[in-house]
């Protein structure tokens, strides 16, 4: 069984932190950066969402918003294919960089 989860990388010049998602497929592991960045403050590693503010401005809110989806879209992709190739037999064959690239490709 295949594990996806986000995690934050190293803090950049910006004071900002990149999310990545994080595959580990037996005894492999890969992580891919998704070009979104939080100030650490505004992650939320238990729910893996970003925390949107009632203080936040709107356009503010409307990105964490619209990362958000991503997020979910994103886990949502990685749990379909994880079904597909197990149902095929041959997600214990790949390693978690393949499982990473069939994520990325994936076009239901």
């Amino acid at each position: 069984m295949a594990t996806f989860n986000y995690v934050l990388g190293k803090k950049k010049g910006n004071g900002r932190y990149p999310i990545y998602l994080k595959v580990r497929n037996g005894e492999t592991n890969t992580m891919r950066s998704l070009d979104i960045e939080v100030v650490k403050s505004e992650w939320n590693a238990k729910s893996q969402r970003i925390s949107i503010r009632r203080t936040d401005e709107y356009d503010i809110r409307l990105s964490k918003e619209q990362d958000n989806e991503v997020l979910d879209e994103l886990l949502s992709r990685a749990m379909e294919v994880e079904r597909e190739l197990k149902k095929r037999g041959v997600l214990k064959e790949l390693s978690a960089k393949e499982l990473m690239e069939a994520i990325v490709n994936y076009n239901p």
